[in-house]
């Protein structure tokens, strides 16, 4: 019987990339459980967007919407 090497499946790794975000900032911890909605400054909708991939200008539009950015 030959090993075979067992590879994580993409969506498993996007999972494991956002965990090591999510511990490897106090931040990051702090907007695990939040919705947008809930982000009070442009800073917290940059890192929003950044741990749920979105894209960059996502973070920019929701500020604009919001007034943040005046």
């Amino acid at each position: 019987m030959d090993l075979v090497e067992v590879t994580p499946s993409a969506a498993a790794q996007k999972r494991i990339k956002i965990a090591r975000m999510i511990r490897s900032s106090e931040l990051y911890k702090w907007l695990a459980d939040k919705r947008p909605e809930q982000l009070e400054n442009y800073l917290q909708l940059q890192y929003y967007a950044k741990l749920h991939g979105y894209k960059p200008g996502w973070a920019w539009y929701q500020a604009k919407k919001r007034g943040f950015n005046r």
